[in-house]
């Protein structure tokens, strides 16, 4: 009888390249599209990573920015809460989330 010689399977180990992440995003200049795109990889790398507030500066200008990233939040399971910024914190051109 022959003996099947046994084949180590290799070790897999999956590493998340982002450590750390600035926990405010600007998204003056840019599209709506754009927009949505970047607040949502924004959430997604503050749960990853552990962030539970965040600062999106959005701007003033027309308020689309500000309706885009909004109603995105607004669809979102990973926020718990967001406003507008405070003083200090940017007042209307900026929004805080809390994940």
């Amino acid at each position: 009888e022959l003996l099947k010689p046994k084949i180590k399977k290799p070790k897999v180990s999956v590493h998340i390249q982002k450590s750390s992440m600035d926990t405010k995003l600007d998204l003056r200049g840019k599209s709506t599209a754009e927009a949505e795109i970047l607040i949502e990889e924004f959430i997604a790398d503050a749960t990853l990573l552990g962030k539970n507030k965040l600062e999106v500066i959005h701007g003033f200008g027309t308020g689309q920015l500000r309706k885009t990233v909004h109603d995105y939040l607004k669809k979102s399971d990973l926020v718990s809460s967001f406003r507008l910024g405070g003083p200090g914190e940017g007042g209307a051109g900026a929004t805080i989330i809390e994940l």
